[in-house]
């Protein structure tokens, strides 16, 4: 019994960490999509019904999909040059240094969080069902989705988290301009 316990809290703790952060970029990208696209209408109950009807039902990976070609206008690429040249230490050191690498910076880490992320809200754990198959070190638990698989651990969390919670605040960085 505690083994299955600790099992589920594993699960518990990799889907909650992931779906967390995930919630936290999406509500970043839903108020930047929002703002972009608001009516100019300043009638406050037009705008929540466009708020409620237009923005809010959008998927996460249509957000994101939305958020990508945003990226592209002349509008937020001079946002980016700005950000650029306000001589951040993120970018510095994973040597970007043009608007069109950190868009497509940016689109990499989207994608793999979408990825990940679906992965993990929309996946089952199948440990039990490739225990022979496979040599699981503690830890790791195996996600699978339409035949999709993918091994998650303490490590790979990590890293998402930090993936995620990066492009969270370049893309803050950048809408402040």
């Amino acid at each position: 019994m505690d083994e299955l316990n600790t099992k589920m809290n594993d699960e518990i703790r990799v889907r909650g960490q992931i779906i967390a952060l995930s919630l936290k970029l999406e509500d970043i990208l839903t108020k930047i999509i929002y703002s972009t696209f608001k009516p100019i209408c300043e009638n406050e109950e037009v705008l929540n019904l466009y708020l409620e009807e237009f923005i809010l039902p959008i998927a996460f990976g249509k957000k994101i999909s939305l958020f990508k070609q945003v990226l592209k206008t002349e509008k937020y690429q001079t946002k980016i040059k700005l950000y650029l040249e306000s001589n951040s230490s993120i970018t510095k050191n994973r040597n970007i240094s043009t608007a069109k690498e950190l868009t497509n910076f940016l689109d990499l880490n989207l994608s793999e969080t979408l990825k990940t992320r679906n992965l993990i809200a929309h996946g089952l754990n199948v440990n039990d069902l490739v225990a022979e198959e496979v040599d699981l070190d503690n830890g790791n638990i195996i996600f699978a989705n339409k035949l999709k698989s993918e091994i998650l651990n303490k490590n790979s969390l990590k890293d998402f988290s930090e993936n995620t919670l990066l492009i969270s605040f370049i893309i803050l960085m950048i809408n402040r301009f």
